[in-house]
C-alpha cells in the first residue's frame, strides 16, 4: 500500500481493528502505570497527610527522599514505565495533529498522567512525591512517542497484519507465544516489582540450589501439588512446540533446548519481584513439565492420533487443571484421608460471601496479582466456549453448566476443607470466562473483516 498523506499525522490508511488494538494497548499501558505508581491505594485526603507529604517530597532532580541520590535502576525503571505509554499514545487517535506538534502534545498527555500521580502520592502515607519521577517519566512518554512516530507505525501494522493471517491460516504458533508470555509474565507475579541493586544481590545471595530440601512435617503433600501445579502450564507449552515444530529436523532437541531456555528466563525474572525467591527446583520442575508435554504430543501422533484428537485431549487436561486449581485446598485433605482410608469429614459451610475482602480495605500488590492470575486462566475455557460451540442454546447450557460448576467447586472446598470458600474466586472465574469469549469473538471478527471469511485452522491432517 503507497504511502497517502493524511491530516491526522497518520502518512497512510490504518485498518480500523489495528486503531482497536493500539487503544487497548493505550488503557492497558495506563492502568498498569496506576497499578505500580498508587499500590496500596491507600489515601488520606486530610490537611495534616497534605502537610505530611509536602514535608516529605523532593523537588531537586535526581535525588529521591531524605536527600539519597536517585539509582540507576530507579531512573531507568521511571522511564520503561511510561514508554508503553508513550508508543500507544501515538499509535491510538489520540491528538490529532501533524508533526512535531502531536509529539508534544502526546508527551505533555504523559507528563500530566504523571503530574496526577504525583499529587495522589501527597496524600498517601506509602508513597513519596518526587520532580525526578516527573522527569523521568516524561521522558519514558516522549521515548515512546519517538519510537512510534519514525518506524513504530510501520511495524505495529506488519506485526498484526501477519498476526491475523497466521490466525486464520494456523493459530499454533500464537498459542505458542501466548503460552510464553504467560510463563515469562506469571513469573512475576505479584507484580511486587523493585529494581535495585540491593535487591538483586540479596535474591542471587538466596538461591536455593537444592533439588530437594526437607520440608516441614505435614506439608510434603501440599509442596508436591505446588511442584506439579507450576509443571503443568509447561507441560502446554510443550505440546504447542512439538506440534509446531514436529515437521522441522531435531524438532525434539529444538523443543528440549528452548524449554530450558523459557525455564531459566522464567526462573531469573523473579530477580526483580521483591516477594518471589529463586530456586533451582523450579527450572527443573519446568524443563521436566515441557519435556513431558512435548513426548506425550510425540506418542499421540505416533499412535496415529490427529491433530484434532491430540488437541481436545489436551484441552480436557486444561479442564482438569482448572478443575484441580479451584479445589486446590482439598488435595492434601483429600489425598491424605486417602492414604489412611478414613472418610472424608463434612462440617458446617464456610464461606466468604464478601468478594474481594482477603487483603483487608486495600488491596496490595500481592492480592492483585493473584487476583488477575485467577482472571486469566479462565480467559481459554470463554474463548473455547465461544469458538467451539454454534451460538444457540447449547452455547449458553455450557457457559451455565461451567459457571455453575465452578460456584459448586468453591461451596464443596468450604464444606469439606479447613479453608473457607471465597466468592472472590467465582466472580474472578465467571469474569475470566466472558472476558475470554468476547476477546475470542473480538478475534474471530476481525479475522474475518480481513480475509472476507474464516478458513480452515487446520495447516496438517
Amino acid at each position: 500500500m503507497s504511502p497517502q498523506p493524511r491530516h491526522s499525522g497518520v502518512p497512510w490508511p490504518v485498518p480500523a481493528h489495528h486503531t482497536e488494538l493500539a487503544i487497548w494497548g493505550l488503557v492497558l499501558a495506563a492502568l498498569f502505570i496506576v497499578y505500580e505508581t498508587l499500590l496500596p491505594f491507600s489515601f488520606s485526603f486530610t490537611r495534616e497527610q497534605l502537610a505530611e507529604g509536602l514535608e516529605r517530597a523532593t523537588f531537586v532532580l535526581f535525588y529521591g527522599p531524605y536527600g539519597i541520590r536517585s539509582g540507576r535502576a530507579d531512573l531507568l525503571g521511571n522511564v520503561l514505565l511510561f514508554g508503553p505509554l508513550g508508543f500507544f499514545l501515538a499509535l491510538a487517535p489520540v491528538a490529532r495533529r501533524s508533526g512535531r506538534a502531536r509529539w508534544f502534545a502526546l508527551t505533555g498527555l504523559g507528563c500530566g498522567l504523571s503530574c496526577v500521580v504525583e499529587t495522589l502520592q501527597l496524600f498517601s502515607p506509602y508513597r513519596f512525591t518526587q520532580t525526578t519521577d516527573l522527569f523521568t517519566n516524561t521522558v519514558g512518554t516522549l521515548l515512546g512517542v519517538l519510537l512510534a512516530g519514525l518506524w513504530g507505525r510501520r511495524l505495529w501494522d506488519r506485526v498484526l497484519d501477519r498476526a491475523r493471517r497466521q490466525l486464520c491460516e494456523d493459530p499454533a504458533p500464537l498459542v505458542l507465544l501466548a503460552l510464553t508470555a504467560a510463563i515469562l509474565v506469571g513469573a512475576l507475579l505479584p507484580l511486587d516489582l523493585c529494581i535495585r541493586r540491593d535487591v538483586l544481590v540479596q535474591h542471587l545471595r538466596t538461591l536455593d540450589w537444592r533439588l530437594l530440601p526437607p520440608l516441614p512435617p505435614g506439608t510434603g503433600l501440599s509442596a508436591a501439588l505446588a511442584l506439579v501445579k507450576a509443571a503443568w502450564l509447561f507441560a502446554f507449552w510443550g505440546a504447542a512446540a512439538a506440534y509446531v515444530w514436529e515437521r522441522r529436523p531435531r524438532s525434539a532437541l529444538r523443543v528440549l533446548a528452548w524449554a530450558a531456555v523459557l525455564a531459566v528466563a522464567a526462573e531469573l525474572g523473579k530477580l526483580i519481584v521483591y516477594s518471589r525467591a529463586l530456586a533451582l527446583r523450579d527450572v527443573l520442575v519446568g524443563w521436566l513439565g515441557a519435556a513431558g508435554g512435548a513426548v506425550l504430543w510425540r506418542q499421540g501422533r505416533r499412535a496415529g492420533l490427529s491433530h484434532r484428537t491430540l488437541g481436545l485431549l489436551f484441552g480436557a487436561g486444561y479442564g482438569i487443571y482448572l478443575v484441580a486449581d479451584t479445589v486446590s485446598p482439598l488435595g492434601p485433605t483429600v489425598l491424605r484421608l486417602l492414604l489412611t482410608g478414613q472418610r472424608l469429614p463434612a462440617g458446617g459451610l464456610q464461606f466468604t460471601w464478601m468478594p474481594f475482602r482477603e487483603a483487608g480495605q486495600v488491596p496490595t500488590a500481592v492480592a492483585l496479582g493473584e487476583w488477575s492470575a485467577r482472571l486469566v486462566r479462565f480467559l481459554p475455557l470463554g474463548a473455547a466456549l465461544r469458538l467451539g460451540v454454534r451460538a444457540g442454546r447449547r452455547r449458553w447450557s455450557l457457559a451455565l453448566a461451567a459457571a455453575a460448576l465452578i460456584l459448586v467447586l468453591q461451596l464443596a472446598v468450604g464444606w469439606l476443607s479447613p479453608w473457607p470458600g471465597n466468592a472472590t474466586e467465582v466472580i474472578l472465574a465467571w469474569a475470566g470466562m466472558i472476558l475470554g469469549a468476547w476477546a475470542a469473538g473480538r478475534l474471530a471478527r476481525l479475522c474475518a473483516a480481513g480475509s472476507g471469511s474464516i478458513p480452515p485452522t487446520r495447516r496438517h491432517p
